[in-house]
């Protein structure tokens, strides 16, 4: 989070959503599917296409730390 908190972000919406993720402080992805269309409609984003990221992967990524390293790398 800490990493990705200065990120500058090429689409508003993945913004909007990181920073929805920060203020609900919660790991727990049961929570955070239930809680996140609230919290951006709180921000005065209702209209998030949550579609985007509540499909199922095809692949669960498990090495998180390692998706932020290849998203800053590529955008520099």
């Amino acid at each position: 989070m800490r990493e990705l908190s200065s990120h500058i972000w090429q689409d508003a919406e993945h913004r909007v959503v990181f920073e929805a993720i920060q203020r609900l402080c919660s790991s727990d992805p049961h929570l955070l599917r239930e809680q996140l269309p609230a919290q951006t409609t709180r921000m005065g984003f209702p209209e998030v296409s949550w579609e985007n990221y509540f499909a199922p992967p095809s692949e669960a990524p498990t090495d998180f730390e390692a998706l932020v390293r290849e998203l800053l790398v590529s955008l520099k």
